[in-house]
């Protein structure tokens, strides 16, 4: 599944990866580094299952919250960033991925365009992964819709970038565009 973010080398490319008999989330990132688990009660309590719920039509856990630091880089633009993850649900199994709900958001060193996020996500791109990407109007601010599959398994989000912050939400369920602007909304919170 592609997150959202500088969400970079693709968006906080969380690609799926197929096991003997579970379908399991692997997080991947071109110069992602280590992440740091916190407690669901710091960042993400901004946003409660209750909202999320309330936009994809079903109940979600409280979030999981994953922070991380990206270093500048060439492959970045020079552009280092601070990145908030909050996953609502588990990937335990084929049908708890469905399920999942991402919302991501970063604050870059400098002003961050969506045509550099949209390059570093297309870059993720492969064999097996198939990315598309196309514009997104309506947040106020400029955005991108992407669709991504991988081994059977398929999401869609959105991301935008605002100056030096970028939102978005990742679902690996199809849900509308406008549902998914919502869910950028919230990310906003964060």
């Amino acid at each position: 599944m592609v997150s959202v973010g500088l969400m970079m080398g693709g968006t906080s490319v969380a690609l799926l990866v197929a096991t003997s008999s579970v379908a399991q989330a692997a997080s991947t990132r071109d110069a992602r580094p280590p992440a740091v688990a916190l407690d669901a009660s710091s960042v993400c309590a901004k946003v409660s299952p209750k909202a999320v719920s309330a936009i994809v039509g079903h109940p979600v856990p409280k979030p999981a919250t994953t922070t991380g630091t990206i270093q500048s880089s060439p492959a970045s633009f020079g552009v280092s960033a601070k990145v908030t993850l909050c996953r609502y649900g588990a990937e335990k199994s084929v049908a708890d991925i469905s399920k999942v709900v991402e919302l991501e958001s970063e604050i870059t060193s400098k002003p961050y365009t969506v045509s550099q996020e949209r390059h570093l996500l297309l870059a993720a791109a492969s064999a097996t992964l198939k990315i598309k990407v196309v514009p997104y109007g309506g947040l106020g601010f400029p955005a991108f819709y992407f669709t991504d599959s991988d081994g059977g398994v398929s999401a869609e989000g959105i991301t935008g970038v605002d100056g030096t912050r970028l939102f978005g939400a990742t679902v690996n369920d199809q849900i509308s565009q406008s549902k998914l602007a919502a869910l950028v909304v919230l990310a906003e919170k964060l």
